[in-house]
């Protein structure tokens, strides 16, 4: 391959990026591999300069190999799903992509869906869920947050 050949870094920092995330992942109740933390330090593994993180990530999901569920900040992780591999071999731009057909990708969310289905069925069937215990928690937390929320009101009452 010539140097007018080799395909651009990004591509590459772009195959580095989705095996950190791979590498890093973890699988939820529901079978799905899951990544959650700092992205940033996921670029910063691959080298890629601030000027690709965008080109990397439209790649990607371009690729149909990640899926974004959160975006993450200083105050909250950044939650990806590992939806597939990318192919072996060279990478190519987006723009070179075919469009995939919508008939394929339907069968592969709803293979998805229904891997996650079943994930949960087996959890509730092993006693995953107290529906109780559940309403319970939800009711001490709301209690909390409104006494919370009052005892902010009156001190800013009482500042004024």
């Amino acid at each position: 391959m010539s140097k007018a050949d080799k395909q651009p870094a990004w591509l590459d920092q772009a195959r580095k990026m989705w095996e950190y995330l791979n590498d890093h992942a973890e699988l939820n109740e529901y079978q799905e591999l899951i990544f959650t933390g700092n992205v940033s330090e996921a670029y910063r593994y691959t080298g890629a300069s601030n000027a690709s993180y965008s080109r990397i990530r439209k790649l990607l999901l371009e690729y149909g190999v990640v899926r974004i569920h959160q975006v993450g900040n200083r105050h909250q992780p950044s939650i990806i799903e590992i939806t597939g591999s990318l192919p072996p071999g060279d990478l190519l731009p987006p723009e070179h992509l075919t469009e995939r057909t919508s008939s394929a990708t339907m069968v592969v969310e709803v293979e998805r869906r229904v891997k996650s289905l079943q994930a949960w069925r087996e959890s509730l069937e092993r006693g995953g869920l107290d529906i109780a215990k559940v309403l319970q928690d939800f009711e001490l937390r709301l209690t909390r947050l409104e006494r919370e929320v009052r005892r902010i009101g009156t001190s800013k009452t009482k500042a004024k």
